[in-house]
């Protein structure tokens, strides 16, 4: 919060979230990662939103809010003892297929390659105050230049887990 308290409303990065739980589903200011991604300095495109904490909205809703980000979680694809990228950039380039099929290709985060994935483990639990580390670095690398969010995760697992870390949990890496 520190490193990214004082951005104005109007210059906070624009972020759009998708559940893994299906295309479009994305979470409102009511939802867990709605409120990661404010403790990271970012605006959640559909915050606002009203009713349960995720919603299904639709491509063009998406194309509409134009994010600068996309975030997507993933269950299986990314996290704890995967160590090959070839599935996980194959997964993203299944997301970029998604969006030149729907349309929303044009949106600043995939004409600009600003869409990641994250691991579930990584938004679920204890490590979600690592995930706003990720996120925040994600939204604004020059201002969190000095942070090592993999140092964080990397001790959580090896001080607090006593397992040692190996894994990809965010792709590609910020």
């Amino acid at each position: 919060e520190e490193k990214t308290s004082g951005i104005p409303d109007e210059e906070k990065i624009r972020v759009y979230f998708e559940h893994h739980g299906r295309d479009y589903l994305t979470g409102t200011k009511r939802s867990t990662i709605g409120k990661i991604i404010t403790k990271a300095g970012g605006k959640n495109i559909f915050g606002e939103l009203r009713g349960p904490p995720y919603l299904r909205i639709s491509p063009e809703d998406l194309i509409e809010k134009n994010p600068q980000v996309i975030l997507k979680d993933t269950r299986g694809v990314l996290g704890y003892n995967i160590t090959d990228p070839t599935a996980i950039q194959a997964y993203l380039d299944d997301i970029y297929a998604r969006a030149e099929r729907d349309g929303w290709n044009g949106v600043d985060a995939v004409a600009n390659n600003k869409t990641y994935l994250l691991s579930e483990y990584l938004t679920a639990g204890p490590k979600k105050c690592i995930a706003v580390l990720y996120i925040a670095k994600i939204l604004y690398p020059e201002r969190l230049a000095d942070v090592d969010a993999e140092a964080f995760l990397k001790e959580y697992f090896e001080r607090f887990q006593h397992v040692p870390y190996v894994g990809i949990f965010v792709y590609p890496p910020p």
